[in-house]
């Protein structure tokens, strides 16, 4: 029964097209509409809507220094003191701080070591998160030799507002009335609605001041804010398309910031190949659907596109496409996201093929959800300090035949119905010595029903993973992709930075979990080669030339245009 996509929803960029497999049409490998469009979305450098975010360059909120003595004080007069009494102290025991300053008792202590004994406190309470929490010697009579050690935990008083950002006043304020006036002053509770603000479209936290409150014990918070550009954009060139479609593309994007004054963005973005074969736009609009950091979007995009150089036959197709976002950030900090992430696809197809006297069109629709846990953190490898991103994935959907010709070309793949899989990203970028890092990454796909159509397999050629190949070279149902680059910073002057780099790739991929014939299921890549990078304001720039290597290296994809197993990749990017 066919579905009708209904129009008054909007969509968003992710495109799941077909891998047809059919009896009666003789397609050239590589030219399944999965593998043509797949590579479509905007490059990494793009943040996608709802995942990862930016971290700001420092931490927006900073501990002011513990009072410690710069020198030692002068003072000969020492009194004897048995043990501690801790007051004013709640968020943590007496017991565990007793236990803090057990050297120091049963000893003749001067002014300058009761001033130590409150910076081991003060520390601690600042480990524990206690922002601005610090410890003092009160006014004192000494009894029985014990002295008395006030602590001032630190509670909330009142947030207030230097805001030149394009987020109402109300807004911001809503976000900061998650800490109540009374709670403890937690670093990483402050810090987590500080970043989640700074994320805001058209909004930047600058600082957080902290102030004496009206109440003893009490700090108040100026928290200052600046506006981002009510308007941006970016203008990309690659060589990551087809020959077929068009080796070379353009990718046009802007976005209006804040547009209702609540930190929502509305963005637009247009793909389009140099012979015009491939074209591809759409919107999407997203927001903070919650003041926890709730994160949602709604985006419509459509798809043409139309094989080239196929002589007589005609291979061409569209898509349209609804998608539905949602993320929440379970950890935020400076240098540590821990998020969980929806996405949920439709995608209505039309893939139109044959002789041009007589063409036949096959109808599909595929419904997917996305289920991710995204992690970024800082590593320590023997004492050299690295990042560290990762996902971890659950995708399931069901694929429809709309038509009985798309029905005729399903029947050797068997793809429509259920299916599930299981995908995972690990990247790791680790400082080794001055000027020189190792960037590491893999990618896999398992798998675990029926065989997949075309926008659903895992790519692993090209720049979705070995770079001596056209992206559209090797896919399948199960498989993985790793790298490593090793990258040299060369010497920078005014503000051009860049870098170049050595790199290895492997990939394997099992292209049908289920076999239908007797050719090779599996198939295995490898390549080596040379890289260069550099940025120049809002201009960047890299390229990559790779020499594919090892028994399978021989291109089986647009081997009409070239047998060589090498590649030159490019991708320029300016932003404005």
């Amino acid at each position: 029964m066919e579905r009708k996509l209904i129009l008054k929803y909007f969509v968003f960029l992710l495109i799941v097209l077909t891998n047809l497999q059919s009896a009666k049409l003789d397609r050239p490998a590589g030219t399944n509409m999965g593998d043509v469009l797949k590579s479509i979305d905007p490059d990494e450098f793009l943040e996608k809507r709802g995942e990862l975010y930016k971290a700001p360059e420092k931490p927006i909120l900073e501990p002011s220094d513990i009072n410690k003595p710069n020198a030692r004080i002068d003072d000969k007069a020492k009194v004897f003191i048995k043990t501690f009494r801790f007051s004013h102290n709640s968020a943590i025991s007496s017991e565990k701080l007793i236990k803090l300053v057990k050297d120091y008792e049963n000893k003749e202590l001067n002014l300058y070591s009761m001033q130590e004994l409150t910076t081991v406190i003060t520390k601690y309470y600042r480990e524990k998160g206690y922002f601005v929490a610090r410890a003092y010697i009160p006014a004192q009579e000494l009894e029985n030799n014990i002295l008395e050690i006030a602590v001032i935990e630190g509670k909330h008083g009142e947030f207030k507002l230097k805001n030149s950002s394009l987020v109402k006043d109300e807004v911001i304020l809503n976000y900061l009335n998650n800490i109540k006036k009374g709670d403890y002053v937690l670093d990483n509770k402050l810090e987590r609605e500080l970043l989640i603000i700074d994320e805001l479209s058209g909004a930047r936290v600058i600082n957080s001041d902290v102030y004496p409150g009206a109440e003893i014990g009490e700090s108040d918070f100026l928290v200052s804010l600046d506006k981002s550009a009510k308007y941006s954009a970016y203008a990309m060139i690659d060589n990551y398309g087809t020959k077929y479609t068009g080796e070379h593309r353009l990718n046009l994007g802007a976005n209006i910031n804040s547009i209702t004054g609540i930190g929502d963005i509305l963005s637009f973005n247009t793909l389009i190949s140099e012979n015009t074969n491939l074209l591809n736009y759409g919107f999407t609009y997203s927001r903070h659907i919650a003041y926890s950091g709730l994160n949602g979007g709604i985006g419509l995009s459509k798809t043409d596109y139309e094989m080239d150089k196929m002589g007589d036959f005609e291979v061409l197709g569209s898509s349209l496409n609804l998608n539905l976002f949602l993320s929440y950030p379970l950890v935020k900090t400076h240098s540590t996201l821990r998020a969980i992430q929806i996405n949920s696809t439709i995608s209505k197809m039309d893939d139109e093929s044959g002789p041009k006297s007589y063409t036949e069109i096959a109808k599909k629709q595929d419904s997917n959800l996305m289920i991710k846990l995204n992690e970024k953190r800082p590593t320590s490898i023997l004492s050299r300090p690295g990042t560290l991103n990762a996902y971890i994935g659950y995708s399931f959907g069901n694929l429809s035949m709309d038509n009985d010709i798309a029905k005729d070309t399903d029947l050797l793949l068997k793809s429509e119905g259920f299916y599930h899989k299981i995908v995972a990203y690990l990247g790791h970028q680790q400082y080794i010595v001055p000027k020189i890092t190792l960037q590491t990454s893999i990618k896999i796909q398992k798998n675990l029903g029926r065989n997949l159509d075309g926008g659903q397999r895992i790519s692993v050629a090209g720049s979705n993973g070995v770079r001596a190949y056209e992206d559209s070279e090797l896919s399948g149902d199960s498989g993985y992709s790793a790298s490593l680059d090793l990258i040299y910073s060369l010497p920078n002057f005014s503000n051009y930075f860049h870098n170049i780099s050595i790199f290895t790739d492997f990939a394997e991929v099992k292209r049908n979990t289920k076999t239908f014939n007797d050719d090779k299921n599996s198939r295995r890549l490898g390549a080596y080669g040379l890289g260069y990078a550099f940025s120049y304001k809002d201009f960047n720039f890299k390229t990559t030339y790779g020499f594919g290597f090892g028994s399978e290296k021989e291109p089986t994809v647009e081997k009409e245009f070239s047998k060589k197993a090498e590649k030159f990749l490019f991708q320029a990017i300016y932003q404005f």
